[in-house]
């Protein structure tokens, strides 16, 4: 199939903006030419922007976002429906992978969600940030944390693996801020209890 004056390759070797790809895709986007040459052209110019404008590539993808909320909808649906069982490997493979950032993050919303109900105060903090503020032995039995060691109860060594604990216990109304947390050992954890 030949294409004059609209296809991108001629636009691009012969036309007034000759060399310039982004004039070029733009002629692609407004004269709507989709021969072979020009798809082909476009998405190579397309990959070739994502690559040395990387911030500038997410910026337009936000607003794109922004202004077309049910399309973006309509895409992610479609996607789905073609991948989901890919997806849902995905998923579960990362979460296999990353047993305790998983566990981290659901014990932060679980004393989220606890500090709220006893409407008490929350800030967000991560373990990485108790730990260089406070060190990395037991507040309780002043011995170190073995981090190598498994965080779920009843797996082999658990007892001196890592646990946030707070000082005021939430059930008494403390608050969840990096204030009242401390690191110690699980079973430490445990022992203390919702004791002060």
């Amino acid at each position: 199939m030949t294409h004059t004056g609209s296809c991108l390759i001629e636009v691009y070797v012969r036309g007034p903006n000759k060399g310039n790809p982004l004039k070029c895709v733009s002629s692609y986007k407004h004269k709507k030419c989709r021969c072979l040459n020009c798809v082909e052209f476009n998405k190579n110019a397309s990959s070739h922007f994502r690559k040395t404008n990387p911030e500038r590539h997410r910026e337009i993808s936000r607003n794109w976002d922004i202004r077309n909320p049910q399309k973006k909808k309509e895409i992610h649906d479609q996607w789905y429906k073609k991948n989901s069982q890919k997806h849902i490997k995905n998923v579960t493979d990362w979460q296999n992978d990353n047993i305790d950032k998983k566990r981290s993050y659901a014990i932060k919303t679980q004393n989220k969600r606890r500090a709220v109900k006893k409407m008490s105060s929350h800030e967000p903090y991560t373990l990485k940030e108790v730990l260089l503020k406070y060190g990395t032995s037991c507040h309780l039995c002043k011995k170190e944390i073995d981090f190598n060691l498994p965080r779920s109860v009843g797996k082999a060594g658990w007892e001196n693996s890592f646990h946030i604990d707070h000082l005021i216990p939430i059930s008494k109304g403390g608050n969840d801020t990096i204030e009242n947390v401390r690191p110690s050992h699980a079973l430490c954890n445990l022992r203390k209890g919702a004791s002060l």
